[in-house]
């Protein structure tokens, strides 16, 4: 089965988080203060490009860190903890871009990297995806229908669960007040389609669709895609 997926090599879907180079403290005597965390605030994200390089290491040394995401989510207002919930961690390699994709918990959400306690510098590239995420099978059957303009609210398709996308062009002189929902009217509508103009659902909203017109003329063409 064919499938979509994200354009990882596309330069225009990646969007530097921050650049940082940090140090451990060196005392004159006593033992050296480690590199502390670096956090990061990433939004409507979960696929990450993490590079990181340190001058001082080794070139046997393997592990730059770990990436950890943390939730700002808390079971209760009541609860003694802090909102703020470790749900994945992923070693990061020295030299290298890591490839890091968490999983879709939130929409925003904390990246909080840790480093070796020995390690006394570090330089970080951090790059979040924002291109198409898309999951599952292609979309290849697609359905067509004629909707008849009423200036009544009519059902131009109704709930369906398998349904992966849909378009509505109205084909009438008149505008088309269109909701997402078992009805519409002139002030409860989603988008207002002019004659010739079309709406695209959003990516597999499968429930109902309705529109209403200032006119009974012609029709809506709708397309169903599964």
């Amino acid at each position: 089965m064919s499938r979509n997926f994200p354009d990882l090599t596309s330069s225009l879907e990646w969007n530097l988080v921050g650049r940082d180079t940090l140090l451990a403290t060196i005392p004159e005597f006593g033992d050296i203060i480690p590199i502390p965390r670096k956090s990061y605030f990433i939004e409507n994200s979960h696929v990450l490009m993490i590079g990181c390089r340190s001058n001082s290491a080794p070139s046997r040394w393997y592990t730059a860190g770990w990436a950890e995401q943390v939730l700002p989510v808390s079971p209760s207002f009541t609860s003694d903890f802090v909102a703020a919930a470790q749900a994945t961690s992923q070693r990061l390699r020295l030299g290298i871009q890591n490839l890091v994709v968490f999983p879709k918990y939130v929409p925003s959400y904390i990246l909080q990297i840790s480093f070796p306690r020995w390690m006394r510098d570090i330089s970080l590239e951090v790059w979040q995806y924002d291109g198409p995420d898309v999951e599952g099978p292609i979309s290849n059957q697609l359905v067509s229908y004629q909707i008849p303009a009423s200036t009544s609210s009519v059902l131009l398709l109704p709930e369906r669960e398998i349904r992966k996308g849909a378009v509505v062009v109205n084909n009438s002189t008149a505008d088309l007040y269109l909701n997402l929902g078992p009805t519409a009217d002139f002030v409860d509508y989603l988008a207002l389609l002019v004659p010739g103009g079309y709406y695209e659902t959003p990516f597999n909203y499968a429930g109902p669709i309705s529109g209403i017109w200032t006119a009974a003329v012609a029709t809506a063409t709708v397309k169903e895609f599964f």
